[in-house]
């Protein structure tokens, strides 16, 4: 039997430390030498019961169904790299996800408050929307295969289900740990769908908030004793327990943990009600003038008392014109079981995150939307806890204003740019150990990561007075492309230093064929990331493009620039399509909201403008700056916004 330590497994792979047991097999630590990187290794233990046919049968059905697992790409979905041999058996190789499962937490620390567990059920959620939309179900979600690390939630063990099925044959251990968080169909053997996922869901968030399971397996446990065979169900039949300590958890809970699945919430549905939920604690937490919450109460649903809203607590002005945000559960057939649930209002504000000594030029989300990062004239780069806006941590080691900022798509990895004649990648264990990717030119204006992470491109220029300001926009310019992996220059594409055609700005299309670059001379170039040259050039504006932005769908190019003007281009015509005023300055930065309806603008009036896309018109102004905004940036879920700007501030707006 393989053991750690012993040489290399399929010529790449070292197995280091057994750090799991149980389910469908062992998970080892372990390294891929030849993409250096940690990985984690499950060994697929097939049941001792199987001929030499079923066994290969099960084996190549298994394969098939990781292989269809792998092509899904979200950071609450651990990421499967391929299927290799150990001792025999198929082995799955994945992403190591540093961090305890939430049965282990559970375990540790008992139940946990109704904040910590939205936040786990939302992203959860968020992951299980991503793989449904795809056709893939997980059918086996427990506490043990969803994993807290630092800045994400992840889902393991994506396509095993049907090996899980077949251990439970051989192992009564396995069953009643399944049992407890399988949907009624699950356990009577029928089809597993999407809705049996999300019935898992909510066992799941009923065991972290209770810190029980809520309906506890049968006792003794029963195995199913042929393949195929429905799993001993545990008292599904019985009435649900109304949970103790769930407080505004509980209509999900009951709307999840619905017999039938027609009746159950959808994604959707959860993701608005855990949202409303952990905003709400947010902007309790930062003390924000201005929530109403309007409840009707449910008779079954118990614990949640509201605080008394603030007696003649005024509008801010510049919240008269933002939309309320309301969620109704009310009138969801699926909560029927408690009664009338709650409607939940709230009036978005800002909230200040204060730190920064000097203007801010670069905001960044990372992929799960915890974390935010900051940096800019004061040489600094800034974490913040989105939760409750702590600082995470401080980058102070730097010797160069900061101008650019960018999350790998996975968060594992920040880069950042600026005036030190060097690209920064800063890995998320360890944020004070930069690799320095060393650029012969003196600044960097932009980085972009494609959508695979594999490329990092960077837009960087050296002035031709060495005595001229960092931000100057005259001198040598080159986009260098570097290969992530290897920490090298992947190609140059261009070198071109004729004053007045300085480049500014940059975006990767979705597909990653194409990257996008704004222009001091008023244009955008597009270039074939297959071929790296340029294809095509937009014309326009009438000054300098500081910021481009694609679309969700790739069909769409927004920019901005310093004639005041926002325009949008049609990318299969490559044609202007509409231009958008209404900044009384340069425009700075520019980004589409996720759903792609929402475009944000940041601009030298100090007004951060969000602009409804179909409409091609302003839908909010937000003026809480008190300088010109050089950087907005929205979450991955699209419903906060972020902003910094020459106030030396960071600004976080509830815009969703």
């Amino acid at each position: 039997m393989t053991e750690p330590g012993e040489g290399l497994v399929d010529g790449r792979y070292r197995l280091i430390e057994l750090i799991g047991t149980g389910g469908p097999g062992r998970v080892w630590r372990g390294r891929d030498e030849l993409m250096e990187r940690d990985i984690a290794v499950r060994r697929l233990d097939l049941p001792s019961h199987l001929d030499a046919a079923q066994r290969e049968e099960l084996t190549d059905r298994t394969t098939r169904e990781i292989r269809a697992a792998a092509w899904l790409n979200h950071p609450g979905i651990a990421a499967a790299f391929t299927v290799i041999t150990v001792d025999g058996a198929p082995a799955v190789v994945t992403e190591f996800v540093d961090g305890p499962s939430l049965a282990q937490v559970i375990e540790r620390e008992g139940r946990l408050d109704v904040n910590r567990t939205a936040r786990i059920g939302l992203e959860t959620a968020a992951a299980l929307k991503r793989a449904h939309e795809a056709g893939i179900t997980h059918g086996d979600l427990r506490p043990a295969n969803v994993l807290l690390a630092d800045t994400r939630v992840v889902i393991t063990d994506f396509g095993l289900a049907g090996l899980v099925g077949e251990v439970t044959t051989a192992s009564s251990e396995t069953v009643d740990g399944i049992r407890s968080y399988a949907a009624p169909e699950r356990v009577h053997g029928r089809p597993i769908t999407a809705a049996a996922d999300l019935w898992s869901l909510g066992a799941i968030l009923y065991a972290a908030v209770e810190g029980r399971p809520p309906y506890p397996a049968a006792d003794p446990p029963m195995p199913a004793t042929t393949p195929g065979q429905a799993l001993e169900p545990p008292v599904h039949g019985q009435a649900l327990e109304p949970p103790v300590h769930a407080g505004p958890l509980a209509p999900v809970l009951t709307g999840l943990l619905q017999e039938d699945p027609d009746r159950r919430l959808t994604a959707d549905e959860v993701a608005r009600a855990l949202h409303a939920i952990v905003d709400r604690a947010i902007v309790d937490r930062a003390t924000v003038d201005r929530v109403a919450v309007d409840r009707v109460t449910a008779d079954s649903v118990t614990g949640w008392e509201d605080p008394a809203p603030a007696a003649g607590s005024p509008f801010p002005g510049s919240l008269r014109s933002l939309p309320r945000r309301t969620l109704l559960l009310g009138g969801l057939g699926v909560l029927a079981a408690v009664g009338v649930p709650t409607a939940i209002t709230f009036m978005p504000d800002s909230v200040t995150f204060a730190g920064h000594t000097s203007l801010v030029f670069a905001v960044a989300f990372g992929s799960s939307g915890r974390i935010l990062a900051s940096a800019g004239a004061d040489k600094t780069i800034r974490l913040w806890d989105v939760a409750d806006g702590s600082t995470i941590e401080i980058l102070t080691h730097l010797n160069a204003e900061i101008y650019a900022l960018a999350f790998s798509p996975h968060g594992d990895l920040l880069a950042s740019a600026g005036a030190d004649k060097a690209v920064r990648l800063w890995e998320r264990k360890y944020w004070r150990d930069a690799a320095a990717l060393v650029d012969p030119l003196i600044s960097s204006r932009s980085v972009v990561f494609s959508p695979d992470g594999r490329t990092l491109a960077s837009l960087s220029f050296k002035a031709r007075d060495e005595t001229a300001p960092s931000y100057s926009v005259e001198g040598e310019q080159a986009i260098r492309l570097w290969d992530v992996a290897k920490r090298t220059t992947a190609a140059v594409m261009a070198d071109r230093g004729n004053e007045g055609d300085a480049l500014l700005s940059l975006a990767f299309s979705p597909d990653g064929l194409t990257l996008a670059s704004g222009g001091d001379d008023g244009t955008i170039r597009l270039w074939d990331m297959t071929r790296r040259i340029a294809i095509a050039t937009l014309t326009g504006h009438t000054g300098s493009v500081w910021s481009v932005a694609f679309s969700p769908d790739g069909l769409t190019l927004a920019s901005g620039g310093d004639d005041g003007t926002i325009r949008l281009w049609d990318m299969t015509r490559r044609i202007a399509i509409a231009t958008l005023t209404g900044h009384t300055g340069s425009v700075w930065s520019v980004a589409f909201s996720p759903d792609g309806l929402t475009l944000a603008s940041g601009g030298d009036d100090g007004t951060v403008r969000l602009w409804d896309v179909p409409g091609r018109t302003t839908a909010v102004t937000l003026t809480d700056h008190t300088g010109s905004v050089h950087a907005v940036a929205f979450s991955p879920d699209g419903r906060r916004l972020a902003s910094g700007g020459a106030d030396d501030t960071v600004r976080l707006w509830w815009v969703g």
